[in-house]
């Protein structure tokens, strides 16, 4: 025998399953394990991936001190000049950052082209945040005279 509900065909789901909310929520948080996991198996697995990554961080941050009138040198991820020795670590790449972005982005109720859109303008900028939020806790033995770089 059928229940009330399942005879005038209604959903048996409570309304907040339903909400955008909850489906904004749900989709960040898959694409955040797919994402997350994806970089994480590529991280562990490929030192050439890390290293690239990292590498590409140090020559960006190097071309940053040297438009600011400072002589440096970058070597893999170590970035060297007078007063500065730095070495570019995995969380100081933005990854982490871009990952969380992308996947917020991609869990957004709009077109894929807006998406595709606002990961060609939006990554590039999550990319630089984190090399920003870091110079407010750099030790001091990685300060220059016009500014911080992580």
């Amino acid at each position: 025998m059928k229940t009330k509900a399942a005879a005038t065909g209604e959903n048996k789901f409570p309304l907040a399953l339903k909400s955008p909310v909850f489906r904004f929520v749900g989709t960040f948080i898959f694409f955040l394990i797919l994402l997350g996991g994806a970089y994480s198996l590529f991280s562990s697995r490929s030192e050439l991936f890390r290293k690239g990554f990292t590498g590409l961080t140090a020559k960006v941050v190097g071309a940053c001190y040297s438009l600011g009138g400072s002589q440096t040198a970058v070597s893999g991820n170590l970035i060297t000049g007078p007063g500065v020795a730095l070495q570019v670590i995995e969380e100081c790449t933005g990854a982490y950052e871009m990952i969380i972005f992308a996947a917020a982005l991609w869990a957004f109720p709009t077109s894929w082209r807006k998406k595709l859109w606002g990961l060609l303008l939006g990554l590039p900028r999550a990319r630089t945040s984190s090399r920003r939020a870091g110079r407010r806790g750099t030790p001091a033995s990685h300060r220059h005279p016009w500014g911080e770089v992580s």
